[in-house]
C-alpha cells in the first residue's frame, strides 16, 4: 500500500515555515493581549490600594487632630 505524500520537499518545508510563522504571529498577538491586560490589572490594583491608603491616612490624620484637641481641652480644664 502506497501512502500519499507530498513528493516535493521544498513545498513541504515551505508549508511548515508558513505554519510556523503563522503560529508565531498568533503567539505574539496573544502574548501582547495578555501583557496589556496584566499591566491594566496591576495598574488597577495599585491605584485601588493607593486610593484606600489615602482614605485611611486621611481618617487617621483627622483622628489624631481630634484626639490632640480633646487632650488639650482636658489639660486646660485640669489647670
Amino acid at each position: 500500500v502506497k501512502v500519499p505524500t507530498i513528493s516535493n520537499f521544498k513545498v513541504l518545508q515551505s508549508m511548515r515555515l508558513f505554519m510556523f510563522i503563522t503560529l508565531l504571529g498568533l503567539w505574539f498577538a496573544v502574548f501582547y493581549i495578555l501583557v496589556r491586560q496584566t499591566i491594566f490589572y496591576i495598574s488597577f490594583y495599585a491605584l485601588t490600594f493607593q486610593i484606600a491608603s489615602m482614605i485611611l491616612l486621611s481618617i487617621s490624620a483627622g483622628r489624631l487632630v481630634v484626639e490632640k484637641k480633646l487632650l488639650d481641652g482636658m489639660n486646660e480644664k485640669k489647670r
